[in-house]
């Protein structure tokens, strides 16, 4: 669960991600989560906020988030705080943020670090733990039950693809071939009759 798994990502991008972002990829995986570090992650932000500027200039807008992360490195890269620090302002479920401009964001992310700096290094050596543990796994064991259960019906449902597909073609092919029989008799009549009334032109 997210819950489990929270404090790894945050020990992963704050001891490997690096100041710009661009480390602490996590591992590939099968179930559609996106494979992306800070950097990439910044990149789409950075384009949000381009096409809101460009269609919204002057207007006041709610961003909405599915989680805390993301709101928290959009606020670290209009601070211009180091990516690998943006866990420091994460959002807690439901908080708004008012006025997240440069100045306000920077005293805020001075306040937290004073304020949480023994929970956050907590966090971080539980996060290193589950880490190690994470990477110690086999790839088929990182997969929840319930993506497993997901990939084992796409097989059932791929397999009967591919069966129903084979007798498909089969029964082409069958007809193909009974068409082109077909034609072959036909044409041996033609031939036959034609040789018929030849024969019987002759005479």
């Amino acid at each position: 669960s997210i819950a489990e798994t929270y404090p790894a990502i945050v020990a992963l991008d704050e001891l490997e991600a690096g100041k710009d972002g661009k480390g602490a990829r996590p591992p590939p995986n099968t179930d559609g989560t996106p494979q992306d570090t800070l950097a990439d992650q910044a990149i789409r932000l950075r384009q949000l906020m381009s096409i809101l500027e460009t269609q919204f200039s002057g207007d006041n807008i709610v961003l909405v988030f599915p989680d805390g992360s993301s709101p928290a490195l959009l606020s670290a890269m209009i601070a211009g705080i180091p990516y690998s620090k943006a866990h420091v302002l994460d959002f807690e479920p439901g908080e708004i943020r008012l006025n997240v401009t440069m100045q306000p964001t920077l005293a805020l992310f001075d306040e937290k670090q004073r304020q949480n700096a023994d929970s956050y290094q907590a966090l971080i050596a539980s996060g290193k733990e589950e880490l190690q543990r994470l990477r110690s796994m086999a790839d088929e064991d990182l997969i929840s039950k319930k993506d497993q259960l997901i990939e084992k019906e796409r097989l059932v449902i791929e397999e009967d693809y591919q069966r129903k597909e084979k007798a498909r073609l089969a029964k082409e092919q069958a007809e193909q071939q009974a068409r082109l029989a077909r034609q072959r008799e036909i044409d041996l009549e033609r031939m036959k009759s034609r040789g018929i009334l030849d024969g019987g032109s002759d005479e």
